[in-house]
């Protein structure tokens, strides 16, 4: 079944078990916290898809071909923004 789920960032590097072919549709705050939409089919088993959050200034530790960028993200109380990438797959 084609659905649409949300799924919680977190400030540390994430991982989902997502069904194959799932498309990530925005990232945006809802009620204080970061959180993706993610269009998924139910009746696909799940792969393990990796993401990060960066903050803006901050070293990205990583080669930028590696990453995918998902989308940007602004927490009002501290004025921070972020930037949320996922690895890419090898291959």
């Amino acid at each position: 079944m084609m659905t649409i789920y949300k799924f919680l960032i977190t400030p540390t590097d994430m991982t989902f078990e997502l069904p194959a072919g799932a498309e990530i549709l925005t990232v945006q705050m809802q009620s204080g916290s970061p959180y993706i939409w993610v269009l998924l089919d139910t009746d696909v088993p799940g792969i393990d898809r990796h993401f990060f959050v960066y903050r803006t200034g901050k070293d990205l530790g990583r080669e930028r071909n590696d990453l995918a960028y998902i989308g940007t993200f602004q927490i009002p109380e501290d004025q921070s923004v972020f930037h949320l990438f996922e690895v890419k797959e090898k291959g």
